[in-house]
């Protein structure tokens, strides 16, 4: 079975995920100090352009953003003070792409600069006005209990 070039352009996205693998499983033996990224970047800068690039590319730069997001300083930023838009943001990305593909522009930095700003505006919007509110309504509802409380609670004996 021969690998076509439909299949062919999804493998860096395979090895990206699979450099997320290779680090969580090697997370107790992989360095994170002041001096190992500028190992990684150099290694980077000599290898560029080598049949190694390839590989060298997603593992250095996976390593380089673990390294970013593990920094106690960035950790120390409360992400949470406008409310958790993680939801939002997955349930918007997409269709505010699509939006913005079609109406503003198809570069791929422009996509994702418009993009970005447009889901985390929604993200937030709907954080404050729907899934906020909803979960401040979490245990006063009742939604069923009147029928399956009886059920649920005369099965379970």
């Amino acid at each position: 079975m021969s690998i076509g070039p439909l299949q062919f352009r999804h493998a860096p996205l395979m090895m990206a995920y699979l450099s997320g693998v290779f680090f969580y499983i090697n997370r107790e033996s992989i360095p994170i100090n002041k001096w190992f990224p500028g190992v990684v970047i150099l290694l980077m800068v000599l290898l560029h352009g080598t049949g190694l690039w390839p590989l060298v590319k997603i593992f250095g730069y996976s390593y380089l953003v673990l390294f970013i997001a593990l920094l106690p300083s960035v950790r120390a930023i409360d992400l949470d003070r406008w409310g958790d838009i993680s939801y939002g943001v997955y349930i918007y990305a997409f269709p505010v792409q699509q939006l913005v593909i079609k109406y503003i522009s198809q570069t791929p930095l422009m996509v994702l600069a418009y993009a970005s700003v447009f889901t985390t505006i929604l993200a937030m919007a709907s954080w404050h006005w729907v899934e906020g509110p909803a979960l401040k309504l979490k245990g006063r509802m009742s939604f069923g209990s009147k029928w399956l409380g009886p059920r649920i609670r005369s099965d379970s004996k």
